[in-house]
């Protein structure tokens, strides 16, 4: 295990990253422990954003849009109807506020790995480690003494005993105390918001139920009741509340986040159902075209009345209304594509780059045999060229966020609508594009260890080859029954500047064992770097990797005990 000592240095290389991910990814040894699979902090954080974001919302909703003006008049049945929405909504988040009280439990501290400890502070060993002076075997339970070296800590094993060992062979179990109150906090004002929506409920249903005061009642006219007036009146009424139904529908298609699992169905579905809303929403338009010209047309003979006098308001707000429906409608309908072409272009990135992650996982040692270092170099220069032919797909990625980002930012600035998606699908492209330039760095990484490791085996293969040569020309001065003293005397001779010439071969013989050791260390760091990758990924796309024997050691193959 000295060779493997020797390698620490280079393995840490990838400690940072490979500490906040590889709690799921490292192989288990046989009989250790299940470790606990911990939530993923960056998704249980855009949740959480997410909820907060929709609760501020339905908070200003409510203070502002169901406020009632003074001299106004009591509530509408609209706006009770609209306030249904908003408590859909709120149900909504409130499934999932619980949901993330639940997994606050299960968020790793990771915030907790660069904060030295303020009081005594458990982490568990997350897979086996030997170097010679210090072992872990996984499952075991430390006490942190030091963090302040991002890449070693100082840890205390329950007799006492304090060990030094790498960052990344520790995990501080769950939960983290900042998501626990975040999930908290978000329950509380959930709580409160909850409270404000009954309250206003109750005040539209008391409002709604009031006869009107005089001073709010129409003036009376002598003039009778106009029976075409108040069919148009009752027309324009039906037009509203249809146009409220669509959009109240395109609102919570634009609210609610897409099913995390599911993304790509729930956003196909959502589309679907805007093409016939769309198709609703014309022919709508065609009604209010033909009601608008009848009203216009009765309107042009001034007649008189209650229902006269509130028809032209009336006609106005289906106006505006079909207006804004109609330009809400659209602009989702193009966010709506846009977000479906992100989600396609995210889900086949991640299958191309599943693939190059898999690969690099399931790569086999390198076989002790002729070439095979050359072979090597060759393959993982075959990966890098099929890497750059699907930079596109990674340039694809950007281009369909971009495009959805335009949409999201019309919609804010048309309607201060929020996508609810957007934060979650930036992080999957950004992911994606760290996951493609990771593969990258792994392939040059490791063709330029294996191009290393040849040298050094050329150099080994001409050491040992000089020496056979020299052995297999060996002068063989056996003394013969023959010999008289002259050949006898000689032979010893040669005999004496033999051994002198074996002594001053004994340098080449120990290069020659120094390169062999220097091969086996090169071939044993490039399987730990290629150990610390695959524990790197998550266990989806790593894959089952195949069984990894040790590297013979090459002085097994190669006769040096002949030279001693």
């Amino acid at each position: 295990m000295a060779t493997v000592g020797k390698t620490v240095g280079k393995w840490q290389f990838g400690f940072n990253r490979f500490a906040l991910s590889c709690f799921a990814g490292c192989p288990r040894a046989a009989g250790a422990p299940a470790l606990p699979l911990t939530t993923h902090r960056p998704q249980f954080q855009e949740e959480a954003d997410s909820v907060s974001q929709t609760l501020a919302k339905l908070s200003s909703s409510l203070d502002t849009q169901y406020s009632p003006a003074p001299g106004g008049p009591p509530g509408a049945p609209t706006e009770l109807l609209q306030l249904e929405a908003e408590e859909k909504q709120l149900a909504v988040a409130e499934k999932t506020a619980g949901d993330l009280q639940l997994r606050s439990q299960e968020v790793a501290p990771l915030p907790q790995r660069r904060n030295p400890p303020q009081q005594s502070l458990h982490v568990d060993s997350i897979c086996d480690w030997d170097r010679g002076e210090v072992q872990l075997l996984q499952g075991e339970r430390y006490t942190l003494m030091d963090n302040t070296d991002p890449h070693t800590w100082l840890v205390q094993g329950p007799a006492g005993e304090t060990k030094r060992a790498p960052a990344a062979c520790f995990c501080i179990p769950a939960p983290d105390p900042e998501a626990v109150a975040r999930a908290s906090r978000l329950a509380s004002e959930l709580q409160a918001l909850k409270q404000k929506l009954t309250t206003v409920q109750s005040r539209l249903k008391a409002s709604a139920a009031e006869p009107l005061q005089p001073s709010q009642k129409a003036p009376t006219s002598s003039a009778p009741a106009d029976p075409q007036a108040q069919k148009l009146l009752t027309r324009m009424a039906r037009l509203e509340e249809d146009l409220g139904q669509i959009e109240k529908q395109v609102l919570t298609w634009l609210r609610a986040p897409l099913s995390r699992s599911t993304a790509l169905e729930d956003l196909e579905g959502r589309i679907r159902s805007h093409k016939g809303m769309a198709q609703r929403l014309q022919s709508l338009g065609a009604e209010k075209a033909a009601a608008q010209q009848e009203c216009e047309a009765f309107l042009s003979g001034q007649p008189g009345g209650p229902a006269a006098l509130h028809l032209p308001v009336a006609l106005s707000n289906v106006k505006n209304k079909y207006s804004d429906v109609q330009v809400l409608c659209r602009l989702y309908g193009e966010k709506a594509k846009a977000a479906l072409g992100l989600e396609q272009q995210i889900r086949d990135a991640d299958r191309v780059i599943r693939g190059f992650e898999s690969t690099l996982a399931r790569e086999a040692p390198i076989p002790a045999g002729p070439g095979a270092l050359q072979e090597r170099v060759s393959e993982l220069q075959r990966h890098r060229r099929e890497l750059l032919e699907q930079q596109a797909c990674v340039l694809g990625l950007h281009r369909q966020l971009k495009a959805a980002e335009c949409a999201c930012g019309t919609l804010h600035s048309t309607f201060h609508e929020f996508c609810q998606d957007l934060p979650r699908q930036q992080r999957q492209v950004q992911a994606l594009t760290d996951r493609y330039h990771s593969v990258g760095d792994q392939l040059d990484l490791r063709e330029k260890m294996v191009q290393d490791a040849g040298l050094t085996y050329q150099q080994f293969k001409n050491c040992r080859d000089n020496l056979n040569s020299w052995l297999e020309h060996l002068p063989r001065n056996e003394v013969r029954p023959r010999d008289g003293p002259s050949q006898i005397a000689y032979k010893l001779q040669v005999q004496k500047s033999l051994l002198q010439e074996i002594q001053g071969r004994e340098q080449d013989r120990a290069t020659a064992s120094r390169l062999s050791q220097h091969l086996q260390a090169a071939l044993q760091d490039y399987e730990l770097h290629a150990a610390a990758y695959r524990c790197s990924l998550e266990p989806t796309q790593a894959g089952a990797a195949p069984g990894r024997p040790r590297v013979a050691p090459l002085q097994e193959n190669y006769p040096f005990q002949a030279l001693s």
